[in-house]
Parts: structure tokens; sequence; C-alpha cells
């Protein structure tokens, strides 16, 4: 190596240090690190990147039917890669898994793959994106890991999956020393299906859990220690752990791991590449709730709810969400006014509002939107009529005096 060199397509670097004493050479361990040219990754964040797993580059697999997986290459630049050395371990490689993509598969009962010591310091945050496909008959334990950093019970940093018998609910854990702390996820997800999966810490004792770009609880989680993570694992627990139980059943797509607390708009990123990129269905949101609700609910007439007095109507749904109102009597689309704040009620009006999921998978056709909520509030029209459609504004010409006013 004499200096620094030009790559113009996906490539495999190894690079080894030879050093030498007197009349011996010694060879240091090789370093092999992968880069793949990729245009659609422009917009996913560098920085604080710790480990980015691809299935479509960066896996090492054993034989000539590519089937058995022993290493998958980390793409972040920090050789942090996980391997496999025992044949009775190996995942499997799945060529075509989700939008013509491969992944890898996992039969949740022994499969795995292992990293060595380089996640250590994650004190000042976490925010962390697995695309995953958790097929029914995960393993029998409680939880089941897509991926687990630390030392078996200790200072652990764990993204799994809550069991139940149709459903799972996503869970986040991380172990202060010994003491363990965890969140789940507040509604199911159904096995079978991939999505996007998503944890952050904020390094200020605050976690949350993300479906498919959509918030599911943020509540209070400890800090994660700065401290060498000796068993860092891909798919399950492995070093320690007892065969069949907390093995992940299902298909990894991507990983990507950052050991920061990202903003808002870099989050927001790696999402949408995530969901473009495998064509994800967003949820769809909660259909909008208003702050009055309808008293008068006569289906197939539109529910009313009559007022005293003027007021203001608030307008909430799913966390990260965008709502669509109106309030001249048409159903809202996403392509009506974007709610901000609460609507002034004056006389007489009809609100409609629709719910629409911020991520924008290819097109507008396909965004997902919740069940439009629309509530006709009732006010007395002699005590408050509304505008005619030839009412004018009464004009009113004021002049100068033309001597100045004491």
């Amino acid at each position: 190596y004499t200096g620094p060199f030009t790559i113009t397509q996906n490539t495999v670097i190894k690079a080894v240090v030879i050093t030498s004493y007197g009349s011996s050479t010694t060879n240091n361990p090789p370093t092999t690190n992968v880069f793949q040219i990729d245009p659609t990754t422009q917009s996913v964040a560098r920085h604080n990147l710790v480990l980015w797993l691809k299935s479509d580059y960066g896996v090492q697999t054993l034989n000539n039917a590519n089937v058995y997986v022993n290493g998958w290459l980390d793409m972040s630049g920090n050789n942090f890669n996980f391997l496999q050395s025992n044949s009775s371990f190996y995942p499997t490689y799945l060529s075509i898994a989700l939008n013509n993509l491969p992944a890898i598969n996992f039969n949740g009962y022994n499969q795995g793959l292992e990293a060595g010591s380089n996640l250590t310091n994650f004190s000042n945050g976490l925010t962390a994106f697995v695309v995953a496909n958790p097929l029914n008959g995960s393993s029998s334990a409680t939880s089941s890991y897509l991926f687990d950093f630390g030392q078996y019970n200790n200072n652990d940093i764990a993204m799994g999956l809550a069991n139940n018998v149709s459903n799972f609910y996503p869970d986040f854990y991380i172990y202060n020393n010994t003491t363990p702390n965890y969140i789940v996820g507040s509604s199911p997800f159904n096995y079978n299906q991939f999505g996007l999966f998503e944890v952050t810490q904020n390094g200020s004792s605050i976690g949350s859990i993300y479906v498919n770009a959509l918030a599911q609880v943020t509540t209070t989680l400890n800090n994660a220690n700065n401290v060498t993570r000796n068993s860092n694992s891909i798919g399950g627990l492995l070093n320690g752990a007892i065969v069949g139980q907390n093995y992940f059943y299902g298909q990894i797509a991507e990983i990507l791991v950052y050991n920061a607390f990202l903003s808002t708009q870099d989050k927001a990123n790696v999402e949408a590449y995530l969901m473009n990129r495998y064509q994800l269905p967003p949820q769809i949101p909660l259909a909008p709730v208003f702050s009055v609700p309808a008293t008068i609910i006569n289906p197939p007439n539109i529910p009313k709810a009559n007022l005293n007095a003027t007021t203001q109507i608030s307008i909430a749904s799913s966390p990260n969400a965008i709502i669509h109102y109106t309030t001249d009597g048409s159903t809202a689309t996403i392509n009506s006014p974007i709610y901000t704040g609460p609507i002034n009620i004056n006389t007489t009006t009809t609100i409609s509002a629709v719910a629409a999921n911020p991520i924008q998978v290819s097109s507008p056709s396909t965004i997902q939107t919740s069940a439009t909520t629309t509530i006709q509030y009732n006010l007395d029209p002699v005590k408050f009529p509304a505008p005619s459609s030839n009412y004018t504004a009464p004009f009113v010409n004021i002049d100068k005096p033309v001597t100045s006013t004491p």
C-alpha cells in the first residue's frame, strides 16, 4: 500500500500489517471491509453509524449453492463483522425474500451469528433499525432476539419480540450491569410479514419503539453503560444460551445501529430509505379523534354534537401521523389542508379529518391513510348565524381630524 486509491464498483478490501523484527516477520490479523456503490443510500447518515449489515452485499456463504451463511460483513467501515465458525449454527441465505432482495433466515432454534467486542459506548444514546420478517412459531421463550449486544444479561442491549399466539409485540432491553429494564410496544404486529422495527434511547433515560416509522411507546428506560461487550449476536443469544431459547425465527434483511440518538431528520431519512428499498407498507394510522366527541349518532347520517357556545376542536391520531382536515362539508383527503392546531367553531360547522402515515413509499396512491372521522358541530343559528353567500362586510371610512386632537 502506497496511498489512497479509487473504487468505482462494489469492492471487498482486505489488508494486513506485516511487522519486521530483525530477520523475523509477524503477520498481524487481516482486516476486511466491504464497500458498495449504492446511490439510494445517499441520504443515510454516516455519523455515529457503528454497524450496517445489508443482505445484498457482504454476506459470506459456504458452498456453491450459496445456502449456508458463515459471515455477515459490516458495511459501516468499523469492521464489526458477524461470523459463525460452527457448522451446526449456520443460518441460511434466501436469494429473494422481499422486493427482489435477499435476507438471512434463522431457524429459531440454534442458528445465529457472533461478533467480538467492538461495540462499547452507547452512553450518549442509541438508534437501531432492523428490517425483519418474524415467522409464526418463534421460540417458546417469552422473547426472541433480533440482536443482543452484551455479556448475556450483563450490560446487554437487546432488541426483540415478545411472543404471543398469533402476533407479537416488539420489545427493547437495556441492562444496567445486571439490572434489566425493558419497554414493550403498544400494538401487536402479525407474523409472516416484513416490517421495519426501530428502537431509540436518548442517553437521558428515555426509550422508544417504532414499527414502520410510527411510534408505539416512549417511556423511561435505562441508560447504557460505556463498557466492552464481549458477546454480541444476531438471531439469538448464543454465548451461554440454552438451545431453542431466545432465538429468532424468521428473516432479517438489513440492520443499522448508531451509538447516538439521531435527530428527527436523520431518523426520517433512514426510515424513508428502508421503507422505499423494501417497499414496506406503512402502518395504518389511527382514525382521528376529536376533543369534543359526537353525541348524536344515527347511521348513515353524519354524527353530530350540539354546542352551547363557540369552542375549539383539537384533533389527534397516531404519533407522527399527518392529519388532514376540511371544514366546508367535503370529505378530507391527503390533499386537504394539514392540521396544525385547534379549529375555531363559531357557527354550525362540519369537520372531516383523515390521518396519513408520514412515509411516502413510492407515490401518493400508496400512502396509508386512516378511516375518516366526520362530526357536525351545531350552534344555535340565531345566536351564531353563518355568514350568507351575499354577505358583505361593512365599510367604515374614518377621516383624520383637520386639527390635532389635544
